[in-house]
């Protein structure tokens, strides 16, 4: 990558540079925006990292026959659900429940 014209101390940065430095704050923020940035940068790669590896599998799978290979079988027909009793047990007691009733306004 080529410098920027001027190399990099370029005198169109010096207005630019004696305007931060009249504030007294300005170190503080700069630190909070290099911190911000390396953040971002570091959040990216491994965003990058991870996509890189999904495409991998994914290029994978296609190259082994997909879903339909023998190690990416499913069975079939699917397998019934269990069956389930809506009814409780006989034995089972619930007890009597009385709402108390609404205060007359």
């Amino acid at each position: 990558m080529s410098e920027p014209q001027g190399g990099p101390y370029n005198p169109a940065m010096i207005p630019l540079l004696l305007l931060l430095s009249s504030r007294p704050d300005m170190e503080s923020r700069l630190s909070q925006l290099v911190s911000f940035l390396e953040a971002t940068q570091n959040a990216l790669q491994t965003m990058r990292t991870g996509l890189d590896a999904l495409h991998a599998t994914m290029m994978q799978m296609a190259a082994s026959g997909g879903a339909g290979s023998p190690d990416y079988t499913t069975p079939w027909p699917p397998p019934a659900p269990p069956k389930v009793d809506p009814a409780p047990p006989a034995e089972v007691h619930f007890p009597d429940v009385k709402l108390p009733e609404k205060p007359a306004i």
